[in-house]
């Protein structure tokens, strides 16, 4: 199928000689424009980098509903960004995040007809600043343009990876609405809704304005395990999670068990006949493992433009964002014999620690004549463990721009902000549990009151306030007109107070709140800069350019320099290239957060542990169904733990700063096919990170790592899994030592990343008789190199290119036909397979530890994936749009993942319909 594809693409591609289309006479007398990447207007989108433009049309053509489905089809983009959808762990939930060329979203510019939009309310990880592109409608963007390369030089810190520059429309002039509705065809979950209105009045060439608004109206609904239970492959039941069918033992109303004779299960006298299996009380959980979380979201945009003579006019711009996001998470549980819980609290460092209780003789839930543990879950009101997200964020700026004689110029005063509320229930407080529990006022597998249950899972969340106030200025234009062409400047100016509060409710603060730690940042700085930028053309047809940009951040401040080059050596070939040197301020978070970050990094592998916990696994696999579900408890135990972590916020970290180097060239024989290709490097240094997890627990007890991890005691559960174990096998199974912790750690310049590749770009539009309009187009981005610098080891590590999470190849392949009122684009997606280890688990992960595992060889591996989308649209009726997407149209799922599990995606099918009054 792969190969087929490919030879229609390659035919088609060499097919540019047929019924070409006649030159555009317009194109010979084009106005000069601005392109992102550069201050100076040219006649010309290709610039010295390489600017990905994706049009309207495209857009339309992809289907998506929001703009990060649209982001995620560019083959530079790392889809493992965080996104709204699952992120109801994180600290920043609610939001979708950008980064391009895997360098994280703070290496990514996210920009708005040129300017900046305001931050998320929340910082991921409660450090990393980034922009939420779910609060940008997709309806009234014009385009969107994608510089692959850094540019520090023209827009300050963050453009080190590249810059995405979202230009919506600038007037819009009648009436018009659209709605659509996207579903899977097989479970119909997680269905996508969106509707909008544009409306606008005004001429600015006769009427000397134009006012127009827009909104948008965006629902996704939500689904759980269950909905998709029957969609579940044989491979993940079989080697992810084998009790996924099966129902668990911590459960509702419960089992007790005597902690001083094991862990004999007994079940509640309350609980029905047909949750007991194998003398125990079960529950299915399937119905609270949330897959995808619903979202409701208001976008609103307006502009205004106006011209008040032929040299002078003014331009504003209000949006706002309303975005809802709830999160529903598996009803709390505990058991007696677990080891006692144990959380940071942010604000002193201590660590606080749990017992998880027991019931005494007289307990209305113990029937016996000596104390008995429980085991325990809390579903008496399963409503209740959600996190609901709200957010709001808000631009408002307004401008002149005018020209006089040959020099444009261009100011604007703004504001923009964000308000974030993070507000859940779920985790106990430690000092309720203990006392409720015990003195039996909570009543084990009853419907307890809302009073007790308000005592034992408080209100607890995060707040986040952020705002900029801003004024900026650059005037361009022509200085002297050399034999080879115009020399051309631009220089301007930037001025921004920026303010972030992010804070941990009071109770999460005084660490009363079961594995919750506090945070609290409140800070305020300046911002200004001064940048300038030269073309110059050397030679005729060779053209250099030289930009600088001096920025200050609060207390850090600097430079940032850029050049680049244009030649054509012939009038069809354009040879381009760059060096940049970028950087990043620390934000507010990493230089001024009061006490500690506290969290959990999940889905660690402890190597310490995780040799026992896999044998341990192996051996209740062949026991009984209770034996089965613990074994996945074992195994995670010592090979997917979490990791309780502080981090601490560091004044003395300086900014991080780049290099970034591309050439490449642009071939255009004729104005229907063009291929572009670029080789891009760039190199990140003084990057502020924490130390990770898995880095720090594979070099335990080295040098520089003594004081930075805390264990346990082997716990009395560990011990019970061991002692089954051996029952079942009659092997001994002993655990080296117990479970992290803590760990403890800051933020420094501490990391190095180096990445390489190259970007392809192909477009083919030619006219074929008697069929139509055809285009056919090929984006391909191919890795290669990801690697990052051990300071410690003092060496660059291993490639992460080809291994798990890294692949070499994206690439995406465009085909459209245009036929009177029809059209259609079939579009296939496709990414290249990858081993199943990364960087620290090789070991872990290939064939051998594989093996060891009980994987197959053939699943040691994540495969290729290709997906295919197809769109059609009709425009036959009088003003109206319909139109058709099939997304996944071959109906292939997720290559098998078994770090990952499986990811269900099904044939979806979105019907769209757009009116023009």
């Amino acid at each position: 199928m792969k190969k087929q594809y490919l030879a229609i693409a390659v035919a088609t591609l060499g097919s540019t000689e047929i019924a070409f289309a006649a030159e555009d006479p317009s194109l010979q007398h084009a106005e000069k424009i601005e392109v992102t990447g550069s201050n100076i207007k040219r006649l010309t989108r290709e610039t010295q980098a390489p600017v990905q433009i994706i049009r309207r049309e495209e857009i339309k053509q992809t289907g998506a509903n929001t703009l990060r489905q649209l982001l995620d089809t560019i083959t530079a983009a790392d889809p493992a960004a965080l996104s709204d959808v699952n992120s109801g762990k994180g600290f920043a939930s609610g939001a979708s995040g950008l980064a391009l060329r895997g360098l994280s979203k703070r290496a990514t510019l996210t920009l708005v007809n040129g300017r900046r939009i305001s931050y998320y309310g929340l910082a991921d990880g409660a450090k990393e600043n980034f922009v939420n592109i779910d609060t940008i409608p997709t309806e009234v963007i014009e385009r969107v343009e994608i510089l692959k390369d850094g540019a520090s030089a023209i827009y300050g810190s963050d453009a080190i990876a590249g810059v995405v520059n979202i230009i919506t429309r600038k007037t819009f002039s009648g009436l018009s609405t659209t709605a659509s509705t996207q579903s899977p065809l097989d479970k119909h979950v997680g269905t996508q809704h969106t509707a909008t209105v544009t409306a606008g009045t005004g001429d600015l060439a006769s009427d000397g304005y134009n006012l127009f608004g827009h909104i948008e109206l965006y629902r996704r609904e939500g689904y759980n395990q269950a909905d998709i239970l029957g969609a579940y492959p044989e491979w993940h039941t079989a080697y992810v999670n084998p009790a996924l069918r099966q129902p668990n033992s911590t459960s509702y109303p419960g089992n007790l068990f005597d902690p001083a004779n094991g862990v004999n299960r007994r079940p509640m006298y309350n609980c029905p006949t047909t949750q007991i299996v194998d003398g125990a009380c079960k529950v299915s959980l399937n119905d609270t493992v949330e897959i995808i979380s619903p979202a409701k979201r208001i976008n609103i945009h307006s502009g205004t433009r106006f011209r008040f003579d032929s040299d002078l006019g003014g331009f504003g711009e209000f949006s706002y964002s309303r975005t809802q996001n709830t999160y529903r998470h598996e009803p709390y549980a505990f058991r007696s014999a677990m080891a006692p819980a144990k959380w940071l609290n942010g604000m002193t460092g201590e660590v606080n620690s749990m017992a998880y209780p027991t019931l005494a003789v007289g307990n209305p839930a113990n029937p016996y004549t000596f104390p008995v543990g429980i085991e325990y879950r809390f579903m008496d009101d399963v409503s209740l463990f959600k996190r609901e997200v709200t957010s709001n964020q808000y631009r408002l700026l307004a401008g002149l721009e005018g020209s006089v004689r040959e020099w444009d110029w261009n100011a604007a005063i703004g504001r923009i902000g964000t308000d974030t509320d993070s507000n859940e229930r779920g985790s106990p407080n430690a000092q309720a549990l203990t006392q409720l529990v015990t003195s039996g006022e909570y009543r084990i597998g009853e419907r307890n009151n809302n009073e007790v249950l308000a005592r034992l899972f408080p209100n607890i969340g995060m707040t986040g306030k952020t705002y900029q106030n801003f004024i900026d200025g650059k005037i361009s234009g022509e200085v002297w007109d050399l034999p080879s062409g115009p020399l051309a400047i631009a220089f301007g100016f930037d001025l921004r107070e920026e303010s972030l509060k992010i804070s941990s409710s009071e109770n999460i603060q005084r660490a009363e709140i079961v594995n919750r730690g506090g945070f609290d940042v409140d800070g305020r700085r300046r911002l200004s800069a001064l940048f300038t930028e030269l073309s110059i053309p050397v030679i005729k047809d060779l053209e250099i350019s030289a930009a600088a940009r001096y920025d200050k951040a609060g207390t850090n401040d600097r430079i940032s320099p850029k050049v680049g080059f244009r030649f054509h050596p012939i009038r069809k070939l354009l040879l381009r290239g760059t060096y940049a040197e970028g950087f990043r301020a620390p934000n507010i978070p990493e230089q001024m957060g009061q006490g500690g970050l506290t969290g959990r990094f999940h889905r660690q592998e402890d190597p310490r542990r995780c040799v026992t916990a896999t044998a341990i696994r192996n051996a209740l696999r062949t026991g009984n169904a209770t034996d089965i579900n613990d074994a996945n408890l074992a195994f995670d135990s010592g090979c997917s733990i979490e990791v309780p972590v502080i981090i601490k916020a560091n004044p003395a970290i300086q900014p991080e700063t780049s290099t970034s180097k591309s050439i490449g060239f642009v071939f255009e024989p004729n104005q229907h096919f063009s291929l572009a290709a670029d080789y891009f490097a760039i190199e990140r240094k003084n990057e502020i990170r924490n130390r990770l997890p898995a880095y720090v627990l594979k070099n335990e007890g080295k040098p520089n790592f003594e004081t930075v991890l805390d264990r346990q005691s082997v716990s009395a559960m560990d011990l019970y899994f061991a002692q089954r174990a051996s029952q079942i096998t009659g092997q001994s199974y002993t655990w080296d030592v117990g479970q992290v912790q803590r760990m403890s750690l800051q933020y420094e310049n501490l990391l190095r990343t180096r990445v390489s590749g190259v970007d392809i770009d192909i477009d083919n539009r030619f006219n074929l008789a008697n069929i139509g309009r055809v285009g056919v187009g090929l984006e391909a981005t191919y890795m290669l190199k990801h690697q990052t610098y051990d300071g410690d080891a003092n060496t660059w590590q291993a490639n992460y290119i080809g291994r798990y999470g890294y692949p070499r190849l994206r690439a995406t392949l465009k085909t459209s036909l245009a036929r009177g009122p029809w059209s259609t684009s079939l579009r296939l997606y496709y990414v290249a397979g990858t081993s199943l280890y990364h960087l620290y688990d090789e070991n872990s992960y290939n064939l051998d530890g594989c093996a060891k595992k009980g994987y197959p060889a053939q699943y040691c591996k994540v495969s290729s994936d290709l997906r295919t989308d197809l769109t059609v649209t009709y425009t036959g009726f009088k003003n109206l749009t319909t139109g058709i997407n099939v997304f996944n149209l071959l109906g292939r799922d997720y290559p098998v993942n078994l770090r990952n599990g499986f990811i269900y995606r099904d044939r979806e099918v979105k019907l769209a319909m757009g009116y023009q009054f």
